[in-house]
């Protein structure tokens, strides 16, 4: 994959203007223990003549090269739905409420150079599935803007 930009099309969110004001001077990724997650989910059919359905949600952590971010030892299993399709809002709610925590009060990690708080924001792109994407935008704001090319979430 490229993470080049040409012709006004970003390749990668981690080049993406909302990034790209986070990375400016003491803002959000001006830390490195300030992580850029995505989130994203997709049902699968359990059994062919069922409508029950198995939905995985992923977390992928996007400060890490887009060359490995994708890899499976890097991707996040964050929790999974099993039943009829879920409502995304419900599937959701929770996931974007843990964000919301760990984005104002962090958690605390000890690493060498002692203890440090690490916290994380959810990045969405609005265009890859705009059901999806107005659900996560509803479980935290109540409304969707459908007319916006990028979608952050303050998680």
């Amino acid at each position: 994959m490229s993470s080049a930009i040409s012709n006004n099309s970003v390749s990668d969110i981690w080049n993406g203007d909302a990034v790209k004001r986070m990375k400016q001077n003491g803002e959000f990724f001006n830390y490195k223990e300030h992580l850029g997650i995505t989130i994203s989910t997709d049902g699968v059919a359990v059994f062919k003549s069922s409508i029950e359905s198995l939905w995985p949600v992923y977390l992928v952590v996007n400060n890490l090269p887009l060359s490995i971010r994708m890899n499976k030892e890097n991707m996040i299993l964050c929790c999974v739905w099993f039943g009829p399709k879920p409502s995304m809002k419900s599937l959701l709610k929770p996931v974007v409420e843990m964000f919301q925590s760990l984005h104002v009060a962090g958690i605390s990690i000890k690493v060498p150079e002692g203890m440090k708080t690490l916290r994380a924001i959810l990045l969405n792109r609005l265009h890859a599935n705009k059901n999806f994407n107005c659900a996560l935008r509803n479980a935290v704001t109540g409304a969707c803007e459908t007319q916006r090319i990028d979608c952050l979430v303050r998680g």
